[in-house]
C-alpha cells in the first residue's frame, strides 16, 4: 500500500472515530439535576426523606425565559424528560445513616418547564446559562418503601413522587385502600411540606471533555493530514 493511500485510510478512519466521540457528547440536551431535604410529616413524623432527580431538556430550550410545554414545538417537542430519580429516607434524629433508598425506575412525563435567563442590567444580554427554576409532572409509578418509618399497623406503603413548579411532593398510598377504605390519612396522602427543589445545570463528566478533545485532536490531524497530500 503506498504511503498515500495509507494516509487516506488513515485519515478516513480518524474522521469516523471523531464523529463517534462527537456523538457520544450529550450534545443534544441541557441536563439539570435538582435536590431537596425535608422531613415527611404527618403520620411519619420522625422520617426525613432527601432526594435527587435529573431533568433532560432539548437543547433549543437554552437561551429561553418563560414556561415552555413539552408538547409544544421547538423547546419541547416531547423531548423533555426526568431521566431519574431517587429518595432516600433517613430518622431525623441520626440524618446519616440511610433506612432505604427508592429508585422510580419511571419517574414520570414532564408537563412543563420554567426558565429564566439572567441578563446583564442595562444591555440586554445573557449573563449566564439558563437556569431550570421549576418543573411541573404527573406523579410517578410507586415504589414500595419497607422500613420501619414508612409502616402504619404493619403495613408498608407505596411512594409516589411528582413536581409541581419550583417544588416536590411524595405521595403515599396503603396498597390495601380502595375504594371500601375510607380514604384517611392512614390510607393515603403526602408529605406535609413541599420542599423547594434547587435545580442547578450538570457539569460534563470528565470523561466527556475527554472524548470531545479526542474527536476535536482527530479532525485536526485529518485537515493537516489533507493538506499535506
Amino acid at each position: 500500500m503506498s504511503n498515500a493511500r495509507l494516509k487516506n485510510v488513515l485519515a478516513s478512519g480518524l474522521v469516523a472515530l471523531a464523529a463517534l466521540f462527537g456523538a457520544a457528547s450529550p450534545a443534544h440536551a441541557v441536563v439539570y439535576v435538582g435536590n431537596w431535604d425535608p422531613a415527611f410529616g404527618g403520620i411519619f413524623p420522625n422520617l426525613g426523606f432527601k432526594g435527587t432527580a435529573t431533568f433532560s431538556l432539548p437543547t433549543a430550550c437554552d437561551g429561553l425565559t418563560g414556561t415552555f410545554l413539552n408538547s409544544a414545538a421547538g423547546c419541547g417537542g416531547g423531548a423533555m424528560q426526568i431521566s431519574s430519580a431517587s429518595v432516600s429516607f433517613y430518622n431525623l434524629a441520626a440524618p446519616t445513616v440511610i433506612l432505604q433508598t427508592l429508585n422510580f425506575i419511571n419517574p414520570g412525563a414532564i408537563v412543563s418547564v420554567n426558565l429564566f435567563t439572567p441578563t446583564i442590567i442595562g444591555s440586554g444580554f445573557p449573563s449566564g446559562p439558563t437556569q431550570l427554576t421549576g418543573v411541573t409532572s404527573f406523579f410517578s409509578t410507586g415504589v414500595l418503601g419497607t422500613i420501619a418509618e414508612s409502616q402504619f399497623a404493619g403495613n408498608s406503603y407505596n411512594f409516589y413522587l411528582g413536581f409541581s413548579g419550583s417544588t416536590t411532593n411524595l405521595a403515599y398510598v396503603l396498597p390495601e385502600c380502595s375504594a371500601n377504605i375510607a380514604n384517611t390519612a392512614t390510607c393515603r396522602g403526602f408529605s406535609s411540606t413541599s420542599p423547594t427543589v434547587t435545580f442547578t445545570q450538570a457539569i460534563p463528566e470528565p470523561g466527556t471533555y475527554a472524548l470531545m478533545m479526542a474527536g476535536l485532536a482527530g479532525l485536526v490531524f485529518v485537515a493537516r493530514r489533507r493538506k499535506s497530500l
